[in-house]
């Protein structure tokens, strides 16, 4: 039906539609492009948002003119892997060899405009920044982050109460994943152990992680201003779990 490069561009993640302008998020290109769908024949690149050289933002969520914006390390310039079985082997915090200047949190956006981008606020989180986020509006958004003194990407939930105050009000991550507190891990070496993405519906988020482990399948996360209950339910896996569709009540488990 159509084909855009989206302006020499042509890598991207996640993609979101709001007021007839499609957001794409790149891999690579260290920005987010902006195209008129007014035509969806004819997609015209109108503008691209950068946070900066070094810093990815390839995933996005948007809701009633806001995009949440996924601000972090771009870990394909800064690693050093022969292979793709070093990236699914070893954790994030020891795989980074050419660590370069970088954003690493979560911006927030009014595309009440489309083309125009206009950053509301900026929530930092020291680290290796966001992997992956889920908000389809609403007062919390959940989110799978790197935190300086973990060893990989753990959940985060963020208070959106006041859009342009945004507050990280839980984290959550399985043992031995806290390196800084001294946790020891219990897993084998050579099986990485994190957070990819988590979707939440309901009072449960469906919770995708890496490698080998027990998986969360089901995870009660009901905020409030102080404290976030945890239900978990063990699913096991013997591969990657990337994302966890839900329909319904149901879960679907896809594995890479």
């Amino acid at each position: 039906m159509s084909y855009s490069d989206q302006g020499g561009r042509p890598d991207g993640v996640q993609i979101m539609v709001n007021r007839r302008h499609v957001y794409v998020g790149h891999m690579f290109n260290d920005g987010v492009t902006i195209l008129d769908a007014a035509d969806p024949r004819r997609l015209k690149p109108v503008g691209f948002f950068t946070a900066g050289a070094g810093t990815r933002t390839h995933h996005l969520q948007v809701a009633d003119d806001v995009m949440l914006l996924a601000n972090g390390a771009n870990i394909v310039a800064m690693q050093s892997y022969d292979n793709m079985r070093g990236y699914f082997e070893n954790n994030l915090a020891d795989s980074i060899t050419n660590r370069k200047k970088f954003r690493s949190g979560l911006s927030i956006h009014d595309i009440s405009r489309p083309a125009e981008m206009k950053e509301i606020a900026f929530l930092e989180m020291p680290g290796f920044g966001i992997n992956r986020l889920w908000w389809p509006g609403g007062r919390y958004a959940y989110v799978s982050a790197h935190f300086d003194g973990f060893i990989d990407h753990i959940l985060c939930i963020i208070d959106l109460k006041e859009i342009t105050k945004p507050e990280i009000v839980s984290r959550w991550w399985l043992p031995g994943m806290n390196r800084a507190a001294g946790e020891t891990p219990t897993f084998p070496a050579g099986r990485r152990v994190a957070l990819h993405h988590m979707i939440a519906a309901g009072d449960r988020g469906y919770a995708a992680w890496r490698r080998r482990i027990h998986h969360p399948r089901y995870q009660r996360c009901r905020a409030t201003e102080a404290a976030v209950a945890h239900q978990l339910v063990a699913a096991v896996s013997r591969r990657h779990t990337y994302t966890t569709p839900v329909a319904g009540s149901q879960s679907c488990r896809c594995r890479r």
